[in-house]
């Protein structure tokens, strides 16, 4: 294999190793799969953390993702009881 190969290559398999850790995270966390409502309340004290360590709007960008992310399930819960 040539040099870009290889970078290539460990680059992938560092992005495979990562990813099966992520899924495997996920199936265990049992307090939150199907539980939307325990997501949000999650969420919640996420941003709350931030907020209180959020020198000079460091952390503005994820305060600002997890809060979409939070309304994003909102609307998700509101479809599925509206069906």
């Amino acid at each position: 294999m040539t040099e870009i190969e290889n970078i290539v290559f460990e680059d992938l398999k560092d992005l495979t190793e990562k990813s099966n850790q992520i899924m495997l995270a996920a199936k265990m966390d049992v307090l939150h799969i199907n539980n939307p409502k325990q997501q949000i309340k999650t969420l919640g004290l996420m941003v709350n953390d931030l907020l209180e360590h959020n020198e000079n709007g460091e952390n503005d960008v994820l305060i600002g993702f997890y809060t979409n992310i939070g309304r994003s399930i909102k609307q998700l819960i509101e479809l599925q009881t509206k069906q």
